[in-house]
């Protein structure tokens, strides 16, 4: 306790605490396994009736010593691809909180991933908040409540963008000052997006996945013709 509040003390980290808790203050009843959102889909709601009961069987099968990879009690019989983060908390918790405490996850990591990268381009603690909070609340991540999936591979997308950055640059503004990274320092920073774009591709949804990796290959492409430009 005495460490977190130094580190709040150095307002370092009391953006982002801030930040994670207007971000995730209306969906209090839902974050906190309260209620369940469903949302009207005409004639089937793909949370309630998919995903939401994939992850809640998935999480029966673990408990019981099977396997999570095929269930026939949804309706037919159904494959079962459950992001490994969700399965572990539809295995511990009950359904409404293991839902709630995924989507908090999600949102915290998009609102957080999305400050650091700004905060990595220069903006302001105040920008990087607005970035943060723009792009967990926008319109895409709202509509996409439905889709686990899909939120699953998009929220890291910030954070791995920033992973890829401070590998490439580190904290400098100059190419001399990146070249002289330490070979440790970047690795990690490398085993850190490896981490996230592995969260990424294990999330269920390909599409999303197959977008940021075009993402992610311009911008190693960009940035390794910046290191080697001889005239920087």
């Amino acid at each position: 306790m005495r460490l977190l509040m130094e580190w709040l003390g150095r307002a370092r980290g009391l953006p982002l605490v801030l930040l994670v808790l207007c971000v995730l203050a209306p969906y209090s009843r839902v974050v906190t396994g309260i209620a369940v959102p469903i949302p009207d889909d005409i004639f089937i709601s793909d949370l309630a009736d998919a995903e939401l009961p994939s992850c809640v069987e998935a999480g029966r099968l673990v408990r019981a010593g099977e396997a999570p990879v095929w269930t026939s009690r949804i309706y037919t019989g159904l494959p079962l691809t459950v992001n490994p983060i969700a399965l572990a908390l539809f295995t511990t918790l009950p359904p409404a909180s293991a839902l709630g405490a995924f989507l908090a996850l999600l949102l915290s990591v998009a609102a957080v991933g999305a400050y650091l990268l700004a905060r990595q381009y220069g903006a302001s603690r105040a920008g990087g908040f607005l970035a943060g909070f723009a792009f967990a609340w926008s319109g895409f991540f709202v509509c996409q409540l439905r889709h686990l999936g899909v939120l699953g591979a998009v929220a890291f997308f910030p954070l791995a963008i920033f992973c890829l950055e401070r590998a490439v640059a580190g904290v400098a503004r100059d190419r001399a000052g990146a070249r002289a990274m330490p070979a440790p320092r970047r690795l990690a920073w490398l085993t850190g997006f490896a981490v996230l774009f592995g969260a990424q591709c294990l999330s269920g949804f390909p599409q999303s996945v197959y977008i940021a990796g075009l993402v992610y290959g311009a911008l190693v492409a960009v940035r390794l013709l910046w290191l080697m430009d001889p005239d920087g």
